[in-house]
């Protein structure tokens, strides 16, 4: 940051994505299930920064950078413990490979911080755990947690960045992200 006085941090994310998913799953054998599932979502991309200096002390200043569309597609193998619709409670695993596609926008905000757009797409790693609960015969509560893992969806110039920062941006890029998904819906199984 150039003065040794100034301590300073920035934080960049995506937040605040929204919006629906469908699902499908055959059942290979009464405890295996291969599963399909897609999912589409809204955003944006913020910057929240702060810095200290002896004459400022804290100042903190949040941005909206970007705007970004998600749409994430998964297959997946869930496995049963306990055979569904056989009783009130089945939990279950479930693991599998996809895609996620971001679709970014700029804003204009701050001087052209951030400068990127286009779609950018990722492979994800998804796992996670949930259970069906009997509602009726054939009508389920499902309850589960899905963690899809990706790489960032930024490339080294989407900012406007000195060396030092885009150095450190650099090691940054190179991390996975978690997008944990909860969710809770009926599920009609069909004999």
């Amino acid at each position: 940051v150039g003065d040794a006085s100034i301590l300073a941090r920035q934080i960049v994310a995506v937040t605040e994505i929204t919006g629906g998913s469908a699902q499908g799953e055959w059942f290979a054998t009464p405890h295996v299930a291969l599963r399909g599932h897609v999912t589409y979502g809204g955003g944006s991309i913020v910057s929240e920064a702060w810095r200290q200096t002896a004459e400022l002390g804290i100042d903190t200043r949040n941005h909206e950078l970007g705007q970004v569309q998600l749409t994430t597609y998964d297959v997946a193998v869930s496995v049963w413990p306990f055979v569904p619709r056989s009783q009130g409670f089945a939990p279950y695993v479930t693991v599998g490979i996809g895609t996620a596609n971001y679709r970014l926008r700029e804003t204009g905000d701050i001087d052209g911080l951030f400068t990127g757009h286009g779609v950018r797409r990722r492979r994800t790693m998804a796992w996670g755990a949930g259970a069906d609960m009997a509602v009726w015969p054939s009508v389920m509560l499902r309850v589960e947690a899905i963690n899809h893992r990706a790489s960032l969806p930024f490339e080294d110039g989407d900012f406007a960045l000195d060396g030092l920062s885009r150095d450190r941006l650099r090691q940054t890029l190179a991390d996975d992200v978690s997008n944990v998904r909860f969710s809770m819906g009926a599920y009609v199984y069909v004999p």
